[in-house]
């Protein structure tokens, strides 16, 4: 026998080897995928199906009903704009027990209004301490679990989920679809002996049998190597899309085509055009 005859025939043997093991990979997988609770259950089955697909278990979620104290701040943030977010990031470095002060006479009415409710939710959560005059405001950070994660970027994506949800109830009301949404999916590999997730996924919408999956970023980096990654590996599905938001509106977005990047200022409205345009072509 030849060198290239040895070479056809091995060649082939890993063919046959390679198929066979996949088929059995593919078959253990299901087997476990169908003993989840998440594929038990009618409300989660096509998600549990459609990441399974991907090769993963859903080990847990939030439900959109899943509203904390937080996820109204993260609004007032939002509408408060560049007053909040400059505020935010004067906060992150501070030391606990340091203080730091900030003008707030050349804020209008209606800003500094909102603003210093956003200092007294922030004071409810035991956060910050503050006084103010009608000139000045002086805070103090505090010792706090869940502060620093919400200023350094879990404001972003409460707001995201915001929009998102009420993106998706006037469309669905006015096209009469059926949709769910499920927050902080987490995934581990189906085989995996660990409930030690390997992707957690901000939020995951299902509509009618499309799957849109959504990342936030709250400052200019965006993780680009992990953001493709998903992208490509989800955006196979011809219904599935990965969607990453960001709050910095000086990203120049449509240099990433055809990776979406939607700034959350315009969301809304990129969301809305974009789920007409994937319902119109199902």
């Amino acid at each position: 026998m030849d060198v290239e005859q040895e070479i056809e025939g091995l060649t082939t043997a890993i063919r046959v080897v390679t198929d066979k093991l996949n088929e059995l990979v593919s078959a253990r997988d299901a087997a476990i995928l169908k003993e989840t609770s998440v594929f038990k259950q009618r409300k989660t089955r096509a998600m549990a199906g459609f990441f399974g697909g991907y090769g993963y278990r859903i080990l847990d979620f939030k439900a959109k009903e899943d509203q904390t104290p937080e996820y109204k701040t993260a609004k007032l943030i939002w509408n408060i704009g560049d007053t909040a977010t400059s505020f935010l990031r004067k906060l992150i470095p501070l030391q606990v027990g340091e203080t730091s002060t900030m003008q707030i006479d050349t804020l209008d009415a209606s800003t500094k209004t909102d603003f210093l409710n956003l200092c007294k939710a922030f004071k409810s959560f035991s956060w910050i301490d503050y006084s103010h005059t009608w000139k000045e405001l002086t805070y103090t950070r505090l010792e706090s679990k869940g502060a620093v994660p919400f200023r350094k970027g879990g404001w972003a994506e409460l707001v995201n989920r915001y929009m998102v949800l009420k993106t998706l109830g006037a469309f669905a009301k006015k096209y009469n679809c059926s949709y769910d949404v499920f927050l902080n999916v987490r995934l581990a590999r189906i085989a995996k002996k660990e409930n030690i997730p390997d992707m957690e996924l901000d939020i995951v919408v299902q509509l009618n049998d499309w799957f849109y999956i959504f990342e936030t970023k709250s400052g200019f980096h965006l993780c680009i190597d992990k953001w493709v990654d998903r992208a490509r590996m989800f955006n196979v599905e011809k219904k599935a899309r990965f969607i990453t938001c960001c709050s910095d509106n000086s990203i120049p977005v449509e240099s990433f085509k055809p990776f979406k990047l939607f700034p959350l200022s315009s969301l809304e409205v990129r969301l809305r055009s974009m789920l007409a345009n994937d319902q119109r072509n199902k």
